[in-house]
């Protein structure tokens, strides 16, 4: 009986369906963790955007006041 399912057209057809909407999870699944690993670089550059500003107060502060 398995046989005779597994020829069926229609059968054929959906386990095709199945196969590309697999094909499409495993591709999503990829670009999610891309998408999360920029998020993270992302997020680690905002943190250390203010350390340049914070080293030219620093350098105001110690340098002599214009005459």
């Amino acid at each position: 009986m398995a046989p005779v399912i597994a020829a069926n057209p229609r059968v054929q057809e959906l386990e095709g369906k199945i196969r590309e909407v697999e094909d499409q999870r495993a591709a999503l699944g990829r670009q999610l963790d891309k998408l999360a690993d920029r998020l993270d670089q992302i997020g680690t550059r905002f943190e250390d955007l203010p350390a340049p500003f914070r080293e030219l107060a620093a350098e105001r502060r110690a340098a002599p006041a214009a005459p």
